[in-house]
């Protein structure tokens, strides 16, 4: 996620004060000179600290500058903030933690205050170095605004560029300046951990997602642009792609569809990021409470988004375990500083206490020192949401694995304050969260929280699911039409045919799917078999199997005995082999099935009655007929 920590920059002017060295505390301070320091002075800070200071110039129209020698705090777990003016209720400028910060920090052009005022925390365990920074007063720098002026390939009518992972983007920025671009340097962050240099840069994005690429022009002079370009690029993976078809096996000359089917990929953008990290969570000293405070930094909303709706926070989760629910009190701050309490220290009206139930499965040893010595336990996700339908104390238990009792079920939960007093707050900046054990003898450990926000709050530019562009079957000759996604095939020959389908998506991200379909031959019958004659109209239709067999091994074959061609080829309804025919002459359809193969042969016959009846007598001799060896008188 790219932090917006950019900042005008400023020339120099020298101030001719005494300097001094301010720790960090929460005394502000008017001054053009010195040195800031942490709360420790020269040696580490202190656990548990929460300070507010602001500077201010005293020359007048200047701004000041502190320009850092060293920074050195508990990588996320303690943090410095700077805001852009005189208070916490100006712009967040960054928020800092272990190395990390600018070498030189001042206000912005849009700063009329010239001041700057910082905040830092620290948690209840682990200190470090802390910072040192030059404190100087500057008068303001030329204006410079950014931009991207090409880019290969370039965006799309919509202004976003999209490619495929594993794909290179070259990207050529350009800058205005109010006086001078003479020796002016381009430093790109590509919001993937990569980052380089050039006005005209080339990187590649090996993983698909989104982005927000942004470059940071700076002067001689150490003055930067005021801008973000937020150039989105969106970047997919191929389709996954698979063939479909109702069998692997068809019959020769029946047709068959393949269906190319294809998966596509939704992509969001994670506007608030989680915190994660193990935390421990102290027992408190006698006589006092210990709080665990850390930050989301929230920044791709639109700057004018706004909750107005409390179910726009979709979930508030911790992932933790602690041997005692009833010391703690948990709380949500928002960037705007609107508070809520997600569980309560002790109100029974807003589902505080808890007792002896435990959050996650702590080790649970019964003192302090060996809670600390036995470790982290397992974490449970605990959300809080207004779809919760009961408060974290009433949820469901189950028996603890590593401690005696019982644990609190992970799930959702309602907030012991509703999210409607967080309405109004700003999406953008700070949201802190803020767990505080009051009581003695237990302790536990945050491994991650994070806030959720609707997904529709998201810029649609943030979220995106590719499209099918192309379906493109190889060419084969059983191929015998295409329609979208969908082959009909058809083969005369018995035989393998592997097809193959290539799709692409809306990205041109391409991928390809194989699948191979063994076409069947029919059993080898004789198709012009003899008819079956019969006296009477009474015919056992099982004689006429040799001659529709023939050769074949009648024990390897099932014959069944139709009234159509269509009853025959769906294989139902038969007909008895037992058959009396109403006609002198009616055909008799042949399905033939091998017991190997699924593919039967279909025949016919008739079945003729004939005349079986005895010859007409040859007709009676005359009486005047003389027959061959007789005498007589005619």
């Amino acid at each position: 996620m790219i932090k917006k920590y950019i900042s005008l920059f400023f020339i120099l002017v020298t101030v001719g004060l005494s300097a001094q060295t301010y720790n960090m505390s929460n005394t502000p301070v008017n001054t053009c000179t010195g040195t800031f320091l942490d709360s420790g002075g020269t040696g580490n800070y202190g656990n548990s600290q929460n300070f507010t200071k602001t500077f201010c110039p005293t020359t007048p129209g200047s701004i000041i500058r502190f320009v850092f020698t060293q920074f050195n705090l508990e990588n996320n777990a303690d943090f410095l903030y700077v805001y852009d003016g005189n208070s916490t209720n100006s712009p967040l400028l960054g928020t800092y933690t272990g190395t990390d910060i600018p070498l030189t920090t001042q206000p912005t052009a849009a700063n009329t205050s010239g001041c700057l005022t910082f905040v830092f925390t620290s948690d209840t365990a682990n200190t470090a170095s802390g910072w040192s920074a030059n404190i100087s007063c500057v008068t303001p720098c030329q204006t410079i605004i950014a931009s991207l002026s090409s880019s290969t390939p370039a965006a799309a009518a919509d202004g976003i560029i999209k490619i495929c992972a594993g794909q290179s983007i070259t990207f050529n920025g350009a800058a205005t300046f109010s006086t001078s671009g003479t020796g002016a340097t381009y430093t790109w962050n590509f919001d993937d951990g990569s980052t380089a240099i050039g006005q005209s840069v080339t990187h590649t994005f090996p993983t698909a997602g989104v982005y927000r690429v942004n470059v940071v022009v700076r002067d001689p002079s150490e003055c930067i642009n005021s801008n973000f370009i937020n150039q989105v690029v969106q970047v997919a993976d191929p389709p996954s792609v698979s063939i479909y078809s109702d069998s692997d096996e068809q019959c020769i000359n029946t047709p068959l569809d393949l269906q190319a089917i294809v998966t596509q990929q939704t992509y969001d953008y994670n506007c608030a990021p989680p915190v994660s990290g193990t935390t421990f969570l102290p027992d408190v000293p006698s006589g006092s409470v210990v709080s665990y405070q850390t930050s989301v930094v929230v920044d791709c909303y639109d700057a004018s988004t706004t909750l107005t709706n409390m179910n726009q926070i979709t979930g508030i989760c911790l992932n933790m375990e602690h041997s005692f629910l009833g010391d703690l009190n948990i709380t949500i701050t928002s960037p705007n500083g609107q508070t809520i309490i997600l569980k309560a220290y002790s109100s029974s009206s807003l589902g505080g206490g808890g007792g002896g139930l435990h959050l996650g499965d702590p080790f649970d040893p019964g003192n302090n020192a060996d809670d600390i010595a036995a470790g982290p336990g397992t974490g449970f996700n605990y959300c809080f949401a207004m779809s919760g339908t009961q408060y974290l104390v009433n949820g469901a238990t189950i028996p603890s694995v590593n401690a005696p009792g019982n644990s609190i079920v992970a799930g959702t939960y309602l907030p012991s304050q509703s999210f409607a007093s967080l309405l109004g707050s700003p999406l953008n900046g700070i949201w802190t969260i803020t767990v505080t054990d009051n009581l003695g003898s237990d302790n536990g450990y945050i491994f991650n929280w994070g806030i959720n926000f609707a997904p529709s709050l998201t810029p649609s530019s943030l979220n995106f699911t590719p499209t099918i562009s192309s379906v493109v079957w190889a060419p084969d000759p059983t191929i015998t039409a295409t329609s979208g996604t969908t082959a009909t095939v058809v083969s005369p020959t018995a035989g393998t045919v592997c097809y193959n389908v290539l799709v692409t998506n809306s990205f041109g991200c391409a991928a390809a799917a194989t699948k191979c379909i063994d076409f069947l031959d029919a059993p080898a019958i004789n198709l012009t078999p003899n008819d079956l004659e019969s006296c009477t109209n009474v015919f056992n239709l099982n004689d006429e199997i040799p001659e529709i067999l023939g050769t074949l091994n009648p024990s390897d074959y099932d014959l069944y005995f139709f009234a159509s061609q269509a009853d025959a080829e769906a294989g139902a309804p038969q007909i008895s082999p037992n058959f009396t025919a109403s006609n002198t002459v009616t055909t008799i359809y042949v399905r033939v099935e091998d017991f190997s193969l699924s593919c039967p042969a279909i025949t016919n016959f008739d079945c003729v009655v004939i005349d079986c009846s005895p010859p007409i007598p040859t007709a009676t001799i005359s009486a005047n007929t003389i027959c061959s060896g007789e005498t007589g008188t005619l």
